[in-house]
């Protein structure tokens, strides 16, 4: 049996069943808030080089593509853990480490989001303006 999401228009009609032990409240409350983790993503970009392959044995267009793994905090206050720019083999996956500068000197830019790289800050400075707004609405006393 598929899923029903909660908001479907036929959802209702199973809300009030009981005998499957899945009610609407017992959904809600089996859902879990993720506050951090780890996430690792790879970005391919429109950028190629012609190489010989050492292992496909023929010359192939390498393509640039950039491995990365980023913790986060409810998915908007990032950081950067590593990083790392390859140029790989399109067939084995073969390839070399590329300098971070010279492939972003390519593309253009820092491919990877404010948010995932810098969102720490943000979060830092949201909790400093908090903080200075309680130190300040603090009654005399």
């Amino acid at each position: 049996m598929d899923d029903i999401p909660i908001d479907s228009p036929i959802a209702p009609a199973f809300a009030g069943r009981h005998n499957s032990g899945i009610g609407r409240q017992s959904i809600a409350r089996g859902r879990r808030m993720i506050l951090w983790g780890t996430s690792k993503r790879v970005l391919d970009f429109d950028l190629s080089e012609r190489e010989y392959c050492q292992q496909c044995r023929q010359d192939q267009d390498f393509g640039l593509r950039l491995k990365y793994e980023h913790g986060h905090f409810y998915h908007l206050f990032g950081w950067v853990m590593s990083k790392q720019y390859q140029l790989v083999c399109p067939d084995c996956t073969h390839g070399w480490v590329v300098n971070p500068r010279a492939a972003e000197a390519l593309i253009g830019r820092n491919p990877i989001p404010f948010y995932q790289r810098h969102g720490w800050l943000v979060m830092l400075a949201l909790a400093a303006i908090i903080g200075v707004a309680v130190l300040a609405h603090q009654p005399a006393g």
